[in-house]
Parts: structure tokens; C-alpha cells; sequence
């Protein structure tokens, strides 16, 4: 079983964060004694992942979020919210939050004007869509703040269906 899955935040000169999955610490459990092979067959999920922060210059890295035990965790309703947004237009927030005791989430979704100067009497308006997430946990308060990029976010999309997918293929009996 895979140790880790990551995903880059950011990444500069200086240093680098890292959503990072645990799969070899998160589980996914069925209703009975078969493995489940849906998520229909799903009893419950406990998910393990971290956010982290590589500084580059001391090779330190420090964990900035931590979530050992996401106890029904809604980490598959981020991705269908960051895939399904552009039906809501330019703005929009969605609201996530565990069944169990673990991370609650808030998408924000938000439009912002950039001018690109051609030339001294004429600027070109582009809009680019941005997401802000903020994570906190149910049972002691503690969160994280970051945002993507649109097109970071539909990376970020898949490699969280990427993991949801090898958790259910290395899925366990109850």
C-alpha cells in the first residue's frame, strides 16, 4: 500500500506546500465481511492526510494542518463541489462537513479582474477564477487556510479522486 499521495499547493524558490494523503493510515470499511468494491457498499471511511510546508533552503518541513482520523470525512463532496462550481457563475460557497468528528470544509469560489497592458493607451480586462478552502476540525477548533487556481483546483479534483479510488480498491471488511 501506497505511504502517500501528494498534491503541490505552492511552489516557489524559497518553499513548497503539500496537501499529502496518508493511505496506508486511512481506511475504508464496508458493511459486512466483503470488501467493499462501490462507495454504495461503504460503511465508513476514516482518511488520514496532512498539509504541509517544505521550506527549501533549511529542508525542514513542518506540518501546518493534520488530520489523523477524518471519521466520515467529506473529502469525496470538495471534489464534486470544485468540479461542479461553474454552474453556479463567476462567485459561489459551498459548505462540507463531516458526518463523524473531523475536518469541516468552506469552498469559496470568486472571479477577479487582471488587466494586461498592451500598450500605454489601451488595457486588455482577462478574469481568472481563483478557490479559497478553509479546514478546520471539529474537535479543537485548528484550521488551515489556502487557495488554487482554477486550473490547480481541477488538479486538485483529480487527485482526490485518484486517492478515493485506491482507498476503495485497498477497501477492508468491518
Amino acid at each position: 500500500m501506497k505511504k502517500k499521495i501528494d498534491f503541490i499547493i505552492a511552489d516557489n524558490k524559497y518553499s513548497k506546500k503539500i496537501f499529502r494523503f496518508y493511505p496506508k493510515n486511512s481506511h475504508v470499511h464496508g458493511f459486512n465481511n466483503d470488501n467493499p468494491k462501490t462507495w454504495e457498499e461503504v460503511y465508513k471511511v476514516y482518511f488520514a492526510f496532512s498539509i504541509l510546508e517544505y521550506d527549501k533552503n533549511t529542508n525542514k518541513c513542518i506540518e501546518m494542518y493534520v488530520e489523523k482520523f477524518d471519521e466520515c470525512s467529506c473529502i469525496d463532496s470538495v471534489a464534486y463541489f470544485i468540479a461542479n462550481m461553474d454552474s453556479y457563475g463567476d462567485s459561489a460557497i459551498e459548505r462540507c462537513s463531516p458526518s463523524g468528528d473531523g475536518t469541516h470544509w468552506i469552498i469559496e469560489k470568486f472571479t477577479i479582474e487582471t488587466y494586461e497592458s498592451m500598450c500605454d493607451y489601451c488595457d486588455e480586462v482577462e478574469y481568472e477564477s481563483y478557490y479559497d478552502f478553509f479546514l478546520w476540525h471539529s474537535h479543537n477548533g485548528l484550521g488551515y487556510h489556502f487557495q488554487l487556481s482554477e486550473n490547480k483546483a481541477i488538479e486538485f479534483t483529480q487527485v482526490i479522486d485518484d486517492y478515493l479510488a485506491y482507498m476503495l480498491s485497498h477497501s477492508e471488511c468491518i
